[in-house]
């Protein structure tokens, strides 16, 4: 608590007394004579450090203040201590007086003085011509340590006595005390030795040069030499030594080479040894006209006039001295340093005066300490619920301290909260518990739970928690006790809740089903207009009057009904039924929402202290459960679409697609609601024994599957790819039926949907030899490649599964691998047949009479020699023909569809039906339809040119004979597309054919000429062994053709062929390639970006872009996962009909309830 008031007999520290007293400790350094020794002198040693004084003594006695309510008088009764306490103190309401009796801190232990660091010496004097020169002194060393001191011991604490009367004890809540003893000072330390001083240099040493004497040496001159001697024998050795263009004077710096050392006084002789050495005259000589030199056959030491004299000089030098050495340093102090030992806690009495005039002495005060508390709501259901009375009962309170609790007895109270409003009730702790014990209380507590001034939240529960905690009040401090901080957490809730809604989310117009729930009491007691309670429950419902209406208890309809709830039993869960009607005009794919809510009577019910016209229903419950609302289906024999909705399919979208098939494309379109079904499946004839998918009445006709995920009859989250059943969408697509799948390009399941529509393997190949028909297998790959070329030349559009006889060895010397077999035909397949799409695998058995699997000896085999070979399986899926394409979702629902969608639902028509549209529509040809038509067939056409020369190989070895029919047959099974846009009814007369199929065969010589640089470079150097090449001549006869049949003559066929070539450029890469070209174009009319449009979509061919192989693994994984897929989509789709035949009531029901 701030602004404490307090009252001290501290002891004082140390480091005051030690002030107060004059004790100061300095290192101070000496000097140092320059005169002697050097060395530093050694630091001091600290004194030890001063004890903290012990507290002091004083007694004070406590009494309610008699000038300030709440507040306390502090009167002193007894002091022994060198501090004066005031005499008498008032401490003020919600402060505390704190008496403090705390010893004096140690002083901290002191620093030893720095040892003196040596001085330096003195350096030498250099050396000169005369002298040598000195050495350097010695430096001086440093001086030791000095020793540091022990912290000092604190103080001890001192006694404080509180006096107080037994019925004045409450006052000791705010009081405190502090009888510590004072903390040891810390250790001192020592302090640093002095460096050592740095030795004097020695002095430097001393060169110079010096003229040691002369020398004589012959020449021309010289007296007495013969006329024809030229030089001296000395001239001549010393020009053959130093070399040609020396003179004399290089003979006397020769001499200087050398260097001669001179110490002490001895300079002279050391110059006369030096010339000595040199054969030198000290003085130059003074020589007589007549005499004769050693040329002349004198003694070497003679000399003439004619003779040179020739200079002698020397190095002389004095060497350096000696430096000094350098001083030691001064001695570190390791003796350890402690702090100081904290002084004796001192004592704190609290001496009670008794009534009886006795007293009772106390080392602490009382601590009373909230334990626990239990809580009961006031009906006693145990649920506490708003506006309801609970009950804080059987509190537990224990009092820690070390005295008994006051006289008084204290109020406890409940705090306020959030939710919780405490009343005017209280309880009251008992006084005087004794130490250590504790009591419970046996007054209750009131608390009300406030009343939600809100209704509750649509669709979500009403909980909420709070925290109940209680509060003590100290009676003439008004202060709370510090100790009550348990609490309790309630869950505010109420006692019933709907729960477990079991309804259709689709209805059909004009249906009526019965939709279940639960009304759930979680009380401990019943609920109900008919229970001993006699609280009423009521169950409400609404529904639009445009939709339909709900039957009312009294067999009526209505759009708001009420449920009475007789008798809810506790902690059970009550099922209800509510029967909805759908009107038969209300809005096909619209959501609606049924609107449930629960009333329940106030907790208050029952209560005397209300009148009845005080107790009314809360609602405390709302849900809406949204249904959708869809037209019953009704198959039309002339729709071209069918359209699968799915229970979150809104009504602005499903609209969307109507009107732009209906307005747009003047087709009709069938709806398909799978909610409404429970899947794909219908009893379409009471005589069926088993209901017909209905995809299978839309062959050669396009299915939109809407993609946004939905909740499937308690299956979870399901998209509309997890409904279908793989084999029945490939044996549709088998018949032209397209598929598009709107806003599910990003879902898993889609791709396995895919791959397993274009791949419906029908059987494993563990018993395949023995179940096929012999018409299905083959021994050569030439002869399976050319019954497939047939097929599709008959319009055959079924898949087969064929099988090929396999060498078992190569070359009659190595067994094959049945793998690399299954590759090598696969890769032969995409040659021979690149628009369509093989899965091949070894047999197993193929792979046991390989030898991977030992017992399987080609001689025990009995079924008739069904596989004396082994054999590879080869399944033949669908083609690329197959329009099979998902988009991406889209962000935001729309009324409408953008330009993209459009684009692919056009797209989404079967081949034929949009070649038709192009032949023979009677709208202009640059509406939207029209011109979506044309780029769908246009991106059509191009990709299929690029399958057909995708990694060809060269030489090219598929290419027809010349003649029309040949080419014909090519066409059919290479080109389908391109085939049939030539071969439409208005294709065959001679009519002039519209301006955009001119465009697309244009653009299709376009597709056939280089696409890339390469391309260029292979038709330069190979130009007659391309596929390309011949695919391009095919094209340009047989358009040719076609044009003349139109009625054009040479000129126009050539104009329309030069056309078609100003489409394409080898050189100028924006027009190289035609793909690019035709997607930039796409992209413009669909208004998105070239990157949205290809990766906005996904096709058939993407997802299976070509023939494949597979291990019989493999092959078998992808059979169990067919079989897997169609398994769970019948157990789903049984589960939906049977929660459908349930719910929706029949017709006998429907009689029932209209009467």
């Amino acid at each position: 608590m701030s602004d404490d008031i307090t009252i001290s007999v501290n002891g004082e520290d140390g480091a005051v007394v030690s002030r107060n007293a004059g004790i100061r400790f300095v290192g101070e350094d000496a000097l140092v004579r320059y005169d002697d020794s050097r060395d530093g002198n050694h630091g001091q040693n600290a004194p030890p450090a001063t004890p903290g004084a012990p507290a002091g003594f004083m007694a004070f006695e406590l009494w309610e203040s008699g000038t300030m309510p709440e507040g306390i008088n502090a009167r002193l009764l007894r002091l022994g201590s060198r501090q004066q306490p005031p005499s008498s103190v008032e401490v003020p309401a919600m402060r505390d007086v704190i008496f403090t009796a705390i010893g004096g801190a140690g002083e901290d232990g002191n620093t030893g003085s720095d040892g003196q660091p040596g001085m330096d010496g003195v350096d030498g004097s250099p050396a000169s011509r005369e002298v040598d020169a000195t050495p350097g002194t010695n430096g001086g060393n440093g001086g030791d340590a000095g020793l540091g001191s022990h912290g000092a011991n604190g103080g001890d604490g001192g006694a404080i006595e509180i006096h107080v009367d037994e019925e004045n004890t409450h006052l000791l809540l705010a009081v405190k005390w502090d009888v510590r003893g004072g903390r040891g000072g810390a250790p001192g330390r020592h302090g640093n030795p002095g460096a050592g001083g740095r030795g004097g240099h020695g002095g430097r040493g001393h060169v110079w040069n010096e003229l040691v004497g002369y020398r004589y040496d012959c020449t021309p001159r010289c007296l007495g030499l013969p006329p024809e001697a030229s030089t001296s024998t000395s001239l001549v050795r010393a020009g053959s030594r130093i070399g040609t263009g020396i003179g004399t004077g290089t003979t006397a710096l020769a001499a200087n080479l050398s260097r001669q050392m001179v110490q002490g006084p001895n300079l002279q002789a050391v110059i006369a040894q030096a010339a000595a050495r040199w054969g030198a005259h000290r003085r130059e000589r003074q020589h007589l006209n007549t005499a004769r030199c050693k040329c002349a056959g004198a003694p070497a030491d003679v000399s003439c006039v004619g003779c040179n004299p020739v200079p002698i000089h020397t190095k002389f030098e004095r060497v350096a001295a000696l430096d000094g050495r350098d001083g030691r340093p001064g001695a570190s102090r390791t003796t350890p340093l402690f702090a100081g030992a904290a002084g004796q806690e001192g004592t704190a009495t609290i001496v009670v005066r008794m009534r009886d005039g006795n007293t009772q002495e106390y080392t602490s005060k009382y601590s009373l300490e909230l334990i626990d508390f239990d809580i009961e709501d006031e009906n006693g259901d145990g649920i506490f619920e708003p506006g309801e009375y609970i009950y804080v009962r059987r509190i537990r309170v224990r009092n820690n301290g070390g005295m008994p609790s006051p006289t008084c007895r204290i109020p406890i109270t409940v705090r306020p909260s959030r939710w919780l409003e405490p009343t005017e009730s209280q309880a009251l702790i008992p006084s005087s518990i004794g130490v250590g014990e504790s009591v419970t209380l046996d007054d209750p507590i009131r608390v009300l739970i406030r009343a939600s001034e809100v209704p509750p939240s649509l669709g979500s529960l009403f909980i909420e928690e709070d925290t109940l905690s209680l509060t003590a009040q100290m009676p003439w401090l008004n202060r709370e006790l510090s100790r009550f901080e348990y609490s309790r957490t309630l869950s505010i809730q109420y006692p019933v809740e709907l729960r477990g809604f079991d309804f259709l989310k689709t209805m059909a117009q004009g249906s009526k089903s019965r939709f279940a729930f639960e009304l759930y009491n979680k009380g401990s007691k019943t609920l109900g207009s008919a229970s001993p309670s006699m609280r009423t429950v009521e169950v409400c419902s609404s529904f639009p009057a445009d939709c339909g209406a709900l039957l009312c208890p009294t067999d009526e309809w209505a759009n708001e009904v009420t449920h009475d709830v007789d008798n809810a039993a506790p902690r059970t869960a009550t099922v209800l039924s509510q029967t909805i009607r759908i009107g038969r005009d209300a809005d096909d794919h619209r959501h609606v929402d049924i609107w449930m809510g629960v009333y329940l009577e106030d907790p208050t019910h029952g209560d005397a202290q209300y009148d009845e016209a005080e107790v009314g229903k809360n609602l405390i419950q709302q849900v809406n459960l949204r249904i959708q609302i869809s037209s019953l289906y009704n198959y039309s024999p002339q729709s071209s679409f069918l359209l699968v909705t799915s229970s979150e399919s809104t009504r602005s979208r499903v609209r969307a697609i109507q009107n732009f098939i209906n307005d747009n494309l003047q087709k009709e379109v069938d709806i398909w609601n799978t909610c409404l079904y429970g899947g794909f499946e219908q009893q379409l004839d009471e005589d069926e024994d088993l209901p017909t998918n209905v995809i299978s009445r839309y062959h050669g006709k396009s299915v939109i599957f809407l993609g946004e995920p939905f909740e499937f009859f308690g299956a979870g989250r399901k998209s509309i790819a997890e409904l279908c059943d793989p084999l029945t969408l490939a044996k549709a697509s088998a018949q032209n039926t397209s598929y598009l799948f709107l806003g599910s390009s990003g879902i898993p399941a889609l791709q396995k949907l895919l791959e397993m529509v274009v791949f419906p393997i029908p059987y494993s190949t563990a018993n395949l030899t023995r179940s096929m028909p012999d018409s299905n297998k083959f021994d050569s790959r030439e002869d399976l490649i050319e019954s497939v070329k047939q097929n599709r030349i008959l319009s055959d559009r079924e898949m087969h599964v064929y099988t090929l006889t396999m060498n078992e060895k190569r070359f009659g010397l190595l067994k094959v691998s049945p793998n690399s077999e299954a590759a090598k035909l696969a890769r032969y397949l995409r040659q021979q047949l690149p628009q369509e799409r093989f899965l091949v695998a070894p047999v197993e058995e193929a792979i046991n009479s390989t030898g991977t699997s030992p017992g399987n000896d080609p001689e025990d085999d009995t079924s008739g020699g069904s596989h004396d070979h082994p054999r590879l399986a080869i399944l033949h899926g669908c083609p690329h023909e197959l329009s099979a394409m998902a988009t991406e979702s889209r962000t935001a629902t729309s009324h409408h569809l953008d330009s993209f969608e459009r684009f692919m639902l056009i797209r989404a028509l079967p081949v034929s039906t949009r070649i038709d549209i192009l032949w023979t529509s009677p709208g202009p040809a640059y509406s939207e339809a029209y011109q979506y038509t044309y780029f769908s067939i246009l991106t059509d056409i191009n990709l299929e040119i690029q399958i057909f020369l995708h990694r060809s190989i060269w030489p090219n070895k598929i290419k027809p004979s010349k003649d029309a029919q040949s080419r014909k047959n090519f066409l059919r099974v290479h080109l389908p597309i391109f085939f049939k846009l030539l071969q439409h009814p208005s294709a065959l007369n001679p009519s002039t054919p519209p301006e955009h199929i001119l465009y697309l065969l244009q653009y299709a010589e376009a597709s056939c000429m280089p696409q890339k640089k390469r391309h260029i470079l292979r038709k330069t150097l190979m130009p007659g062994l391309q596929r390309r090449t011949h695919l391009l001549q095919i094209l340009y006869s047989t358009i040719s053709a076609f044009l003349a049949h139109k009625s054009y003559d040479k000129k126009g066929i050539s104009t329309f062929h030069a056309d078609a070539r100003a489409l394409h450029s080898n050189f100028h890469s924006e027009k190289r390639h035609t793909g690019k070209v035709i997607l930039s174009q796409v992209s413009e009319v669909t208004k998105r970006s070239l990157h949205q449009y290809k990766e906005g979509h996904r096709t058939a061919s993407t997802v299976v872009p070509r023939s494949m192989y597979c291990s019989a693994q493999q092959w078998r994984h992808r059979w169990q996962g067919v079989e897997d897929a169609r398994a769970r989509v019948r157990k789903e789709t049984e589960r939906a009909r049977e929660q459908l035949g349930r719910m929706i009531l029949d017709e006998e029901e429907q009689v029932e309830l209209a009467g």
